[in-house]
């Protein structure tokens, strides 16, 4: 049956945008060139560190992650303004849990929280970052990692 569906789903996709002017929204042609880190892209770096992670590389996975994440940020801050993907970040902060490293994980989600404007995002980070915190035994400190720092 899905097979159907998917066929007729694109007949009248097909349809959709014969129609003038068109019912569906035409992506708008990229003029913003897609900021490379190492030679790739963000995404292809972040697809590598997703494939490590799942195979439970997770040392081989980090810097993939830090690199996608400046990469990100560069064309973000150079285009757009402060919208981050934050998957970028909870992957690396997941990463840093499981090779042990909560120093590197609260730096994380500090650099993350002191970037965003969606406040649903930055609260979900800021609690899981004061869970983090609690279970270390600190108090939540009002000091921010602020964008292009992996501060030690």
């Amino acid at each position: 049956m899905a097979p159907q569906i998917e066929q007729l789903v694109g007949v009248i996709n097909a349809r959709l945008r014969e129609i003038d002017p068109p019912l569906l929204p035409q992506a708008p042609p990229r003029t913003v060139p897609i900021t490379v880190s190492r030679g790739r892209s963000y995404d292809s770096l972040f697809t590598e560190a997703m494939a490590l992670k799942r195979a439970k590389k997770f040392a081989e996975a980090e810097p993939l992650f830090q690199a996608a994440i400046e990469a990100h940020e560069a064309e973000v801050y150079a285009h757009t303004g402060p919208v981050l993907a934050s998957d970028n970040y909870m992957q690396l902060a997941i990463v840093q849990r499981a090779l042990g490293d909560a120093d590197g994980e609260v730096r994380t989600l500090e650099r993350y929280i002191g970037q965003v404007e969606n406040p649903w995002m930055r609260d979900r980070f800021q609690e899981r970052l004061d869970r983090l915190r609690k279970k270390m035994g600190q108090q939540s400190a009002a000091t921010v990692t602020r964008r292009g720092e992996w501060a030690t």
